[in-house]
């Protein structure tokens, strides 16, 4: 990615990305997150012709509202 995407993100939506950060990694999805904002630092070559202000805030919605992220060795469920 030349230029990173940043954006605002929900208490839940920056939760949501925290557990599922070691699963992104593994897809090739990279980010960095601080108070309110993830800031998007890769992605993998076939979602670089997306369009990246739409698929990754509906990615992250999607993520909010699962209650189990799953890798290829665990599985880590939301207690809430």
């Amino acid at each position: 990615m030349l230029i990173p995407l940043r954006l605002k993100v929900s208490a839940d939506e920056k939760a949501a990305l925290q557990k599922a950060q070691s699963l992104l990694g593994e897809l090739g999805i990279e980010f960095q997150s601080d108070a309110q904002h993830v800031t998007i630092r890769a992605v993998p070559l076939p979602l670089r012709q997306q369009n990246l202000q739409i698929l990754i805030p509906e990615l992250i919605g999607y993520l909010a509202q699962q209650t189990t992220f799953c890798n290829g060795q665990y599985c880590t469920m939301d207690s809430a």
